[in-house]
């Protein structure tokens, strides 16, 4: 006599893959509406992807360390930042560069950075040595856009090539 299986058992996953659910359209295909196609389209021209938890997050533990985490706009300039330099550079961050790119870092460049990533790490802050590293090229970008030939960018190359 062959062993039967339960088949009234449901799996604990079923319905919760993408790829495994159960269509609850009919089987005959349609034909996108235009609005569909292009909104598809427009979104497979993108060349950045914006991540579903890139926010940086608090632990538990450390609750009580963090009181803000983003400048607000009301926030009075500090240095030569304004409010939008900042949101300019936190949205730029926050989208995932698809370009791949290779630096050349010191040993003590590389140590400083993971010393930096570490203490955010302790405080509560989700971040990484490729994050600080964009943080930095997007503020020297806007700095360079603003100010040209007075912009750190531009006196430290006339600096290194004197």
């Amino acid at each position: 006599m062959k062993k039967q299986l339960p088949t009234a058992i449901a799996n604990e996953l079923a319905g919760s893959s993408v790829f495994f659910q159960k269509s609850t359209q009919p089987d005959s295909p349609q034909e996108p509406s235009p609005a569909e196609s292009r909104q598809n389209e427009q979104s497979n021209d993108n060349a950045t992807v914006i991540p579903r938890h890139h926010d940086t997050t608090r632990s538990r533990k450390n609750e009580g360390k963090i009181e803000n985490k983003r400048p607000s706009e009301q926030e009075a300039t500090s240095g030569d930042t304004t409010a939008a330099t900042w949101e300019t550079i936190r949205k730029s961050v926050k989208q995932i560069g698809k370009e791949a790119a290779t630096h050349r870092f010191t040993t003590h460049e590389k140590n400083v950075l993971a010393d930096i990533v570490y203490t955010y790490t302790r405080q509560g802050y989700r971040t990484s040595e490729n994050e600080i590293t964009r943080i930095a090229v997007n503020w020297l970008i806007l700095d360079y856009q603003e100010r040209r030939a007075q912009s750190v960018l531009a006196r430290m190359l006339e600096v290194l090539h004197k």
